[in-house]
């Protein structure tokens, strides 16, 4: 099989990997976990509850428009999408870690712009937080999309950084960069 239909094949598959886990644990958690509460994972760190997301990343502008915010939002993961692909096909041949890790945004993107599209907000259920002092802070809830596309960035950063963005993990010579 040509190198190019592999590294496609990654791309395309780690894409729908992020994308259907996304969508089945969200189907998951929103049917089996009650509305009001939480529940524990491992106490004093982890939990899941139930949140919907009106707003951008970390619940920013939750509390303007909905519709305008929503329509932001979209955009703004369309875009994503958009940026995803046309780095995939201007970068020529890439790493496997690379091809996987743009996959991995694309997927996580695409489950997040689903939610909007059917709901008008994205549904989250993943909860870290640690007690300190007798008070708990928490880390903003999130979901299966939100963690693909973080751990996708910072595999494409290191495998960038790190030299490895040519095939193989094959350092590029300066002249390529």
């Amino acid at each position: 099989m040509p190198r190019i239909w592999k590294q496609t094949l990654l791309f395309a598959g780690a894409a729908a990997c992020a994308f259907l886990a996304d969508l089945a644990s969200k189907a998951f958690i929103f049917e089996r976990l009650p509305d009001a509460g939480s529940v524990e994972v491992v106490d004093g760190f982890f939990r899941l509850r139930k949140s919907c997301n009106p707003g951008l990343v970390w619940g920013v502008f939750s509390r303007f428009d909905g519709e305008i915010v929503n329509a932001l939002a979209g955009a703004a993961a369309l875009a994503i999408m958009v940026a995803v692909l046309w780095m995939y096909r201007r970068a020529g041949e890439l790493s496997g870690i690379a091809a996987a890790a743009l996959g991995m945004v694309m997927g996580g993107a695409a489950g997040n712009l689903l939610d909007r599209v059917r709901a008008g907000s994205v549904r989250d259920f993943l909860e870290a937080y640690v007690r300190l002092g007798g008070r708990e802070r928490s880390w903003p809830v999130f979901n299966a999309a939100d963690a693909f596309i973080c751990v996708g960035i910072v595999l494409l950063l290191a495998s960038h950084l790190g030299g490895g963005a040519g095939r193989d993990g094959e350092k590029r010579d300066a002249k390529a960069s």
